[in-house]
């Protein structure tokens, strides 16, 4: 757990916000552009974010009920579905460098969601 990355403070904020009652709004015509630096764009950056999401899940959820990380873990196995549709659509296309980071990502998500997190990282969240 050392060193890892804990992510999904964005979806904590927005459960919060729903949970007080106050609206969420959406502007789909709005425009955001990201400047990523090379280094957020390397394999290890991304297998290790993906373990960070995964293992953020898994405390998230577990927070919650058993039951709420049974429906992730059921979540899960519908996205590996669809990464490996993707996957095969960009091998068909001649990209499979692109669909091999996606599945990279999905198998680090996985992971997390099915890392043995010590005590102390579940009092930390």
């Amino acid at each position: 757990m050392a060193g890892q990355a804990i992510t999904g403070e964005e979806k904590d904020i927005f459960n919060r916000i729903r949970q007080a009652g106050i609206p969420i709004l959406y502007f789909p015509n709005i425009k955001v552009q990201h400047c990523i630096p090379p280094k957020r764009t390397t394999k290890e950056f991304i297998a290790k974010l993906g373990e960070g999401v995964g293992m953020s899940e898994q405390l998230r959820t577990r927070a919650i009920s058993k039951a709420s990380y049974a429906k992730r873990l059921f979540a899960e196995c519908v996205k590996w579905g669809g990464t490996l549709f993707i996957w095969l659509y960009y091998a068909i296309q001649g990209h499979r460098p692109k669909g091999d980071i996606l599945v990279l990502f999905r198998c680090n998500v996985s992971k997390g969601l099915f890392t043995s997190l010590s005590t102390d990282a579940k009092a930390a969240k």
